[in-house]
C-alpha cells in the first residue's frame, strides 16, 4: 500500500483522521502472507530502545519526532515492523529528503511490512510431508502389482528409485515430462515462483491510495 502522510507541521486533527483511515483500510486488506506499506510517511523514526524490536537500529535519527510515534504505535498494533530502520546503510544513502540549501537531511520515506515466516515454513513442510506419504504409498503400490505380475525389470527399477527416496523437482512440465530445454525450464520455475507468491490472480488486488494530505 502506498501512503502520504500528513507532514509534521500539520494539526492533531488532520494526523488523527488520517491514521483512522489508513488503519481502516489496512484492517480491510486480505489475509495475504506478506503486506508492505511504503512510500512518504514523513516520519523520523528514531532508536529508542523503549520501539524495539518494531524499529531496528539503523535509522538516521536518534529520536522519533509526532509523526514518527504515530508510525511506531501503528506498526505495533498491526504486527509490522519498519524495516527502513533495520538494514545499515551509511548516512548518505538513508536521505529521502533534503532541504533546498542542502544543509538538512532526513530519513522519512518508510516502509513497513509484515511476513510470517514461521507460517509460510511450516506450510512449506507439510506440503513436503504430505507429498512424500504419496510417493510411498505410490511406490508400495506399484512394487507390490509389478511382484505380483512378476514384472522383474519393472520391479528392480521401482526398488532402486525406492531406495533413492522421494526426489522434488520442478524439471517437469504440467504433463510430469521432463524438461532438457534451458529456456523451457526457466519458464517453468517462473511459473513455480509466481504460483508460489501470487495467492491472489490480479483480478483479485486493488491498489489503494489515501490522500488527505495537501500537495
Amino acid at each position: 500500500m502506498n501512503v502520504h502522510t500528513p507532514t509534521e507541521d500539520k494539526i492533531d486533527d488532520i494526523k488523527d483522521r488520517f491514521h483512522e483511515e489508513l488503519e481502516h483500510v489496512s484492517d480491510k486488506f486480505p489475509k495475504y502472507p506478506m503486506k508492505i506499506l511504503l512510500r512518504d510517511f514523513n516520519a523520523k523514526v528514531g532508536r529508542e530502545d523503549i520501539f524495539k524490536p518494531t524499529i531496528g537500529n539503523e535509522s538516521l535519527h536518534e529520536i522519533c519526532n509526532d509523526n514518527g510515534v504515530r508510525v511506531v504505535y501503528f506498526a505495533t498494533s498491526k504486527n509490522l515492523t519498519v524495516k527502513s530502520t533495520i538494514f545499515p546503510h551509511c548516512n548518505i544513502h538513508k536521505f529521502t529528503w533534503t532541504s533546498p540549501d542542502r544543509k538538512i537531511h532526513n530519513h522519512i520515506y518508510r516502509i513497513l511490512n509484515w511476513d510470517n515466516l514461521n507460517n509460510i515454513r511450516h506450510e512449506t513442510s507439510r506440503n513436503f510431508s504430505n507429498k512424500m506419504r504419496e510417493y510411498v504409498k505410490d511406490k508400495i503400490d506399484e512394487l507390490a502389482m509389478n511382484s505380483k505380475n512378476k514384472n522383474i525389470g519393472d520391479l528392480y527399477r521401482g526398488i532402486n528409485d525406492f531406495k533413492r527416496g522421494y526426489q522434488p523437482s520442478s524439471n517437469l512440465d504440467e504433463n510430469g515430462d521432463v524438461l532438457a530445454d534451458s529456456h523451457n525450464i526457466l519458464n517453468r520455475w517462473r511459473n513455480n515462483y509466481s504460483q508460489l507468491l501470487n495467492v491472489y490472480r490480479i483480478s483479485d488486488v486493488r491498489q489503494t491510495e489515501i490522500h488527505t494530505a495537501e500537495p
